[in-house]
């Protein structure tokens, strides 16, 4: 990913010291509960306050496989006011809406993962902050429940 998109987001604006503070009080969890947003850029991000965490995006191919979940669900082409709450989880969720597949830890940036959406074959890039601080290591499979709110 771009350095410049990276930026963008709190958690990566913080010293090298206070990320390792953030990510060591990271409460050690099966599943995350996010509220994501499509913004004017063609992006999903999310938010997570008590990690120090804002305006997190999810791209690399992740924004497209969001995209087909959301129009699958709502049967129009997602804008900047499109929103979905999302799990992620380790275990498997009664109701999900996909699973991701474990590929290969990023070539660049090998604390990144990419995974395999097992619905669409779509490539998914999870940043640092989803495969270290959320679960670390990456586990081998993740299954998500998306829920349309807008």
């Amino acid at each position: 990913m771009t350095q410049t998109a990276l930026q963008k987001c709190s958690y990566w604006s913080l010293s090298e010291t206070e990320r390792e503070e953030v990510n060591r009080s990271a409460p050690d969890k099966n599943a995350w509960d996010f509220h994501i947003r499509r913004n004017d850029s063609g992006t999903w991000e999310f938010d997570e306050p008590s990690l120090k965490t804002y305006g997190e995006l999810l791209l690399g191919g992740t924004e497209k496989v969001i995209d087909f979940h959301y129009q699958q669900q709502s049967e129009v082409i997602p804008d900047e006011w499109s929103s979905m709450d999302m799990t992620v989880s380790k275990l498997p969720l009664r109701h999900e809406t996909t699973s991701l597949t474990y590929v290969e830890p990023d070539k660049i940036d090998p604390r990144a993962s990419v995974y395999s959406d097992d619905r669409t074959g779509g490539r998914v890039w999870l940043c640092p902050w989803l495969t270290n601080i959320m679960f670390d290591p990456a586990p081998e499979k993740l299954y998500v429940h998306l829920t349309l709110v807008s």
